[in-house]
């Protein structure tokens, strides 16, 4: 493993945190763009509103989760299969179930909003999963997590409903 692969993998968590929290903070109501994600909003809401901990949870959970990444490993072990095929799961039955409340509280244009992004995510981690398997690669395999934990803390489990 390279200091250029490892300094690559920083900077990604790094940059997967500032994306998570300036959507999560560039509105105080759930917005297409910042959609209030349920894993950042619960952490947020229970740290005591801690910018700092809302920042780092992203980046942590990326960098512990994709530790074969500093190991400059290419392939996407079957942890990574196994979470994603259960997230994509949970999210369809949360799209199901909370759909109405975020039909009556945000209104139509961001609940399909949000469901068309988290499903053009998932068609994306879907493809680049199939990809990965046939041709692995540090890159691919960057990307794909990336993308999956971009989706995991964004458009995965939007709030729906009433705020508190």
């Amino acid at each position: 493993m390279n200091s250029r692969n490892i300094f690559t993998i920083i900077i990604a968590g790094l940059l997967l945190s500032t994306f998570t929290t300036v959507m999560m903070l560039s509105t105080y109501t759930p917005k297409i763009w910042g959609p209030f994600p349920l894993p950042l909003f619960t952490i947020y809401f229970f740290s005591g509103e801690s910018i700092l901990t809302l920042f780092i949870t992203p980046a942590i959970a990326f960098w512990i989760w994709d530790i074969q990444l500093f190991q400059g490993k290419g392939t996407i072990p079957l942890r990574s299969i196994v979470a994603l095929v259960a997230a994509i799961g949970l999210s369809i039955a949360y799209f199901f179930t909370g759909g109405s409340g975020g039909l009556e509280f945000q209104g139509l244009l961001y609940t399909l909003g949000v469901s068309v992004l988290s499903g053009v995510l998932i068609i994306v981690l879907i493809y680049l999963l199939f990809i990965c398997r046939k041709k692995p690669s540090f890159t691919r395999s960057l990307l794909f997590h990336v993308i999956a934990m971009f989706w995991f803390f964004s458009y995965a489990f939007p709030y729906f409903g009433e705020l508190l």
